[in-house]
């Protein structure tokens, strides 16, 4: 009975697996919509939250915690930039670029680990709720009470959501490999 559970659940794991990566689009056709594509190191991220709906009070003075969803706008992730296959003229190697993801994780949202390498293809941020201004980053590693409010135009998001990053393994370094090749067959080169 239990190998059957066992091998019934490989069959889900396996189909599901095949699911994601079958609707997935070349990182030639990804790259064609950024603006630039990186790799490079998660150092921190950070909440970005609506202070102001955080935390309700009832007429008795009683403290609401409400569900994450009603006040979390999104992350920002800085990414230590290692090498920079396509290029805005905006980044250097070694320095560091700040996405925002929107909203909490969900499916399709990417979500990135601290301290691992990915590849991402990026995009100037551009659709900002005019709501979500009044946001503030919230950056315990800098200081915990100290709030930023957010601005938008100083962030990039990730292309094409979840299919616009991978993570680099020596696993799967073949792969970046050939990604990047790909990638840098959509950059234009200067006509002499």
């Amino acid at each position: 009975m239990h190998s059957t559970i066992s091998i019934l659940s490989l069959i889900l794991i396996c189909c599901s697996a095949l699911a994601q990566t079958a609707g997935r689009a070349s990182w030639k056709d990804i790259a064609v919509q950024s603006s630039s594509a990186v790799t490079g190191y998660i150092e921190n991220q950070m909440l970005v939250v609506r202070r102001d709906k955080m935390l309700t009070t009832s007429d008795k003075g009683i403290v609401n915690l409400p569900n994450p969803k009603d006040y979390v706008v999104g992350n920002i992730i800085q990414l230590r930039l290692e090498r920079i296959v396509k290029n805005d003229g905006l980044l250097k190697a070694g320095g560091v670029v700040e996405i925002f993801l929107p909203g909490e994780p969900s499916e399709g949202t990417p979500i990135l680990m601290t301290k691992r390498k990915y590849l991402v293809l990026l995009a100037p941020l551009k659709s900002f709720s005019k709501e979500n201004f009044k946001a503030t980053i919230f950056n315990p590693k800098v200081s915990p009470e100290k709030e930023e409010v957010i601005k938008p135009a100083t962030y990039y998001s990730i292309v094409n959501d979840s299919n616009g990053v991978q993570e680099i393994t020596a696993r799967n370094q073949k792969s970046i490999d050939a990604a990047i090749k790909e990638i840098e067959m959509t950059i234009q080169k200067p006509r002499k």
